[in-house]
């Protein structure tokens, strides 16, 4: 795991800090990257975040490590340098947004989902 900040060097005393659960508002960029500005100085110094995101800009950002989880299960982790060349098929998808590959998705389940918003 790479160390970003002063705060980073000592991780059992990091992973003892207080903790924070963050969903930056991806409908709304420019919220979202205001989000991400008060994010990087805290998690750079003290504090652990955990981020639930699809928005790539905001990983990029905000991230030293990655996790993808797919039904339940983390299919891949690893650095936020080394998730453009994961190998996983199933990452590869996603940061690019694609439609095609081994993420499928039920027709009526997006229906239902655009219907939501």
């Amino acid at each position: 795991m790479k160390a970003r900040g002063p705060g980073a060097r000592d991780r059992s005393t990091r992973r003892r800090s207080s903790s924070s659960t963050n969903r930056p508002p991806g409908s709304i960029p420019i919220t979202a990257d205001v989000i991400n500005d008060l994010i990087v100085p805290c998690a750079r110094s003290w504090l652990t975040t955990v981020s639930i995101t699809h928005d790539m800009a905001s990983v990029r950002k905000i991230a030293d490590r990655v996790a993808m989880i797919h039904q339940g299960q983390f299919i891949w982790t690893g650095s936020v340098e080394q998730i453009d060349n994961s190998g996983s098929e199933y990452v590869d998808q996603f940061i690019h947004g694609r439609a095609e590959g081994p993420i499928q998705m039920d027709i009526s389940q997006a229906v239902s989902i655009g219907s939501q918003t």
